[in-house]
């Protein structure tokens, strides 16, 4: 591997550009369950690029987008959500992500697929923001009839299974229903944090839903996300960050009843699954879980805190990263890896990878947004010292990858612990 270079500025300065860019930025002054316009700032991780906004070849010679990254809750209910919203056209037009490169991610898939199937026997499911189709996949493989509803064209054309390509709303659930029918079942998986109207969006879930249908919907579980001090899974993407408590005042909204709930401790830093019908009895734990989130974030403490812890991780994270050996390159390059590089850089951080490899083939030969970090195929790992893992989530399968691959050196894992293991 030759020398990494950075064609540009890691930050551009000039304030043309930034204008332009935030004409596509709107500033949030509303609850976007409740409508309060009591807003309460908490947590800033200043101009950040695109998560996913990889850099081409051909994009080099250009300063990449910026928009505010901060995070504020509700003072009336509670709901925790972006300051700003991006165009969903500059978010989603060219998306790099794609979901079927994790090992750990077709498996979390195949056992919920396959745990619907045992419950409900097969039907019709429609899974909203679909991406590649991965989930879809082991739904059919099981005789589901499947249709994925995603906005993002790149990664539509790439699914192996049938995909409308737009974006969802309580409008394409009526337009969807009348072309394929009412469905037993909708998933979204990571999705409802991503729109600027969750109401809507669970609106067009009850209204393509049949009525002995269900929904189960996950998302990154905001209790987790303050525990961990995951700061790095706050982007641009992830308009609200959801509690049980707020996704049940949502639902009341579109009139679903939520039933039932499930931690998922494994899933990008903590994740919660929630099942939503037209009618039921929420199950025990959920009545249980409201009770908990309630006590645990009904003041400003927590909140205030994560701030503190998260300053403090920064600076670990930091001072690992200058006194590591090297060669000392980064792997996998998600969405979480763009907001911890770039959040190092805005402290004054300036030691970082030299290199970031990833398997896959759509983000190989690009940059890392921000700061320019090239990405490479998994090749020469008997070269690198110390390779931090950027899909700290995913550490056991990158791990096993990465010694697979001639790897003998250590591990720096930043989140949620920061340390240096032996691999």
């Amino acid at each position: 591997m030759a020398p990494r270079t950075i064609p540009l500025s890691r930050h551009s300065r000039d304030p043309g550009p930034l204008i332009e860019q935030f004409s596509q930025v709107k500033q949030v002054t509303a609850c976007r369950i409740c409508r309060s316009a009591s807003l309460w700032q908490f947590f800033d991780l200043g101009l950040q690029p695109l998560a996913n906004d990889l850099v081409p070849v051909d994009r080099l010679g250009q300063s990449d987008f910026q928009a505010p990254l901060a995070v504020m809750r509700c003072e009336d209910c509670g709901h925790v959500q972006l300051t700003h919203t991006v165009h969903p056209q500059v978010l989603f037009s060219d998306y790099r992500f794609v979901s079927g490169t994790s090992e750990g991610w077709h498996e979390h898939c195949h056992t919920l697929a396959k745990l619907t199937t045992t419950r409900r026997g097969s039907g019709f499911v429609v899974d909203i923001g679909s991406n590649d189709g991965t989930l879809l996949s082991k739904f059919k493989r099981l005789g589901w009839k499947v249709l994925g509803v995603d906005p993002a064209r790149n990664v539509v054309r790439r699914a192996p299974i049938r995909t409308e390509c737009v974006e969802w709303s309580s409008q394409t659930a009526d337009s969807l229903t009348q072309d394929y029918g009412y469905a037993d079942l909708i998933t979204a998986q990571n999705v409802l944090g991503h729109v600027d109207d969750p109401v809507d969006f669970l609106r067009g879930v009850k209204r393509m839903l049949k009525r002995n249908g269900e929904a189960i919907i996950e998302v990154p579980d905001l209790r987790s996300l303050l525990a961990t001090c995951a700061f790095d899974t706050i982007y641009h993407e992830h308009l609200s960050y959801w509690s049980l408590v707020s996704l049940i005042k949502a639902a009341t909204s579109a009139e679903l009843v939520l039933t039932n709930a499930k931690q998922l401790s494994g899933m990008h830093g903590g994740s919660l699954r929630v099942t939503f019908r037209h009618r039921g009895r929420p199950a025990a734990n959920v009545g249980e879980r409201i009770v908990f989130d309630y006590r645990a974030l009904e003041t400003r403490a927590p909140f205030e805190d994560f701030q503190v812890r998260c300053e403090a991780k920064l600076q670990q994270i930091g001072g690992l990263f200058a006194t590591v050996e090297r060669p000392f390159w980064g792997y996998a390059a998600p969405a979480k890896a763009t907001v911890l590089l770039n959040a190092l850089v805005a402290k004054g951080y300036s030691e970082l990878p030299e290199w970031v490899v990833d398997d896959t083939p759509m983000k190989q030969g690009s940059y890392i947004p921000g700061v320019r970090i090239p990405i490479a195929k998994p090749e020469n790992l008997e070269q690198c010292q110390t390779l931090v893992v950027l899909a700290w989530n995913w550490y056991e399968g990158i791990k096993l990858r990465a010694k697979n691959r001639g790897f003998t050196g250590r591990f720096l894992i930043p989140l949620p612990t920061p340390k240096v293991v032996q691999g």
